[in-house]
């Protein structure tokens, strides 16, 4: 896990992490660390816990519809 953590800043896309908040048994506090070292990185914080998006599916929609960019059909 190590490796992996400290190759965050080579990340070249933009990213999107959604974290679920107090309930969540992720350390939060690790994600706001992960997503301050990955460049054009977004944290969306949506409190439900580890399931974010079984508990708020339309938060969760919502949070990576924004995130991603339009396409043209």
């Amino acid at each position: 896990m190590s490796l992996v953590w400290g190759s965050w800043e080579r990340c070249c896309v933009p990213t999107l992490i959604i974290a679920g908040g107090q309930d969540s048994h992720v350390d939060q506090d690790r994600l706001a660390e992960m997503a301050a070292l990955i460049p054009d990185c977004r944290l969306v914080t949506i409190p439900a816990g580890h399931c974010v998006h079984a508990v708020q599916p339309d938060l969760f929609i919502a949070a990576v519809t924004e995130f991603l960019p339009a396409r043209p059909y």
